[in-house]
């Protein structure tokens, strides 16, 4: 059986995630590869849609900052549903990207599942972090 006092709300997780969202965005605003990749556990990974697996701190880091360079300027995020467990919440959401390169914007629209594990200590990281770009010609259905 399990222990519900290990278990976390609904609530208390949308909270939390309110809460990474706005670190994302001010890593992002800030350029702080260092600040996004503490948001993942040491061996944390990125699935990317071009099917690369960035895995570990070092990587997470360096992939953010490239992306950075490369005119990322702002993220947003959509909860779409919660799976919640003691330990593990796979989020599913929507994300929009935004690159500014030349001063011509490209936003990037992304569905996106996150594995979000609870540490020893209590916090909640992300493990898992994958997403697939959402074409603005694709029709709802596409299959």
């Amino acid at each position: 059986m399990t222990d519900t006092r290990d278990l976390v709300s609904v609530e208390e997780f949308t909270e939390h995630l309110t809460r990474v969202y706005d670190a994302i965005n001010t890593a992002v605003h800030n350029r702080d590869g260092a600040a996004f990749a503490d948001l993942y556990t040491p061996n944390g990974s990125l699935m990317t849609p071009d099917g690369a697996i960035i895995a570990g701190t070092d990587a997470l880091r360096d992939a953010f900052e490239r992306w950075t360079e490369a005119g990322w300027v702002d993220q947003h995020a959509e909860l779409v549903e919660l799976t919640i467990d003691d330990r593990i919440v796979v989020e599913e959401g929507r994300s929009v990207g935004t690159f500014r390169v030349d001063g011509a914007e490209t936003v990037a629209r992304n569905n996106y599942i996150v594995v979000h594990v609870r540490s020893d200590d209590g916090r909640w990281l992300m493990l898992r972090d994958i997403w697939n770009t959402v074409s603005e010609d694709t029709p709802t259905g596409s299959y």
